[in-house]
């Protein structure tokens, strides 16, 4: 039997579909999960109920031998502080950028300025953190204790094993130099340099389109990788499982940091050349 249909509109409301465990905007990848599991005597009431995306859903089934699994008590938390998060406007309804997703856009802009040889006014590490706080939008926090500094960010942690009794990190004082940062106690705030700054790297990094591709006919999934933003559209397009081109195709679009080289897939080996 499924959970009715009043009780789930009210949990996707309360959270603004919201994961409870990552706490972020998951729209269409939102699960409810029973707190107390059916099988041990747990209810469809809103109350045994909480809303959390399919990723952290699989963390939340895994039994686990030497560290702690999640309990009843801990998900209630974790869910009544979003719900009050959501109540509060302090979560956005739009879609958050992941860590990964930050490293990995660092890691284009630095990688196109080395392999560009352009002269760069701040360090790697610099760049990094100036990027984290322009995509978090987040204050940056400096903690220090005695095994040495981290700074957070949002959703971003940096770790620094030398804190030499300073402060503030060096790429601190490195980009408040520069004027890119304000600091004030334990906090740091980007500044409208910071900001421009930030844009003119993003963009002068090479970039390219992805599109995904989906033929309705045979239902096969295919990528583009284009310089070209206007072209591969549905009319152009020709499936190479069914030869299809009606024009009966499903295509998504983004625009990705980096050079299309390096979107050859994992640790793959050259499989087939046509002729050239």
């Amino acid at each position: 039997m499924s959970i009715p249909e009043s009780v789930v509109v009210d949990v996707l409301v309360r959270s603004a579909r919201h994961c409870c465990i990552c706490r972020r905007f998951s729209p269409l990848q939102i699960q409810i999960h029973h707190i107390v599991e059916r099988s041990n005597g747990g209810t469809d009431d809103e109350e045994n109920l909480i809303p959390i995306c399919i990723n952290c859903h699989s963390f939340v089934h895994v039994k686990t031998q030497m560290t702690r699994g999640f309990g009843p008590d801990e998900l209630k938390g974790h869910r009544d502080e979003v719900y009050d998060m959501v109540a509060k406007g302090k979560l956005p309804a739009q879609p958050q950028i992941t860590g990964g997703e930050v490293h990995a856009i660092s890691a284009a802009i630095i990688g196109t300025l080395h392999a560009e040889n352009k002269s760069r006014d701040i360090s790697d590490r610099a760049t990094e953190i100036l990027l984290a706080a322009a995509c978090e939008e987040a204050p940056i926090e400096v903690v220090n204790n005695e095994h040495g500094s981290y700074i957070r960010i949002g959703g971003q942690i940096f770790f620094f094993s030398e804190s030499d009794g300073k402060q503030y990190p060096d790429e601190f004082f490195e980009l408040a130099k520069k004027g890119y940062l304000s600091l004030n106690g334990n906090l740091a705030k980007l500044t409208e340099s910071g900001v421009f700054y930030v844009q003119e790297l993003v963009k002068t990094t090479a970039k390219f389109v992805e599109k995904k591709v989906k033929c309705l006919c045979c239902g096969l999934h295919f990528t583009i990788h284009s310089w070209n933003p206007d072209g591969h559209r549905a009319k152009d397009l020709h499936c190479p499982e069914c030869g299809q081109s009606d024009g009966a195709f499903i295509v998504w679009s983004q625009w990705k940091f980096g050079f299309i080289f390096q979107q050859v897939p994992g640790n793959s080996v050259q499989w087939d050349v046509g002729k050239v």
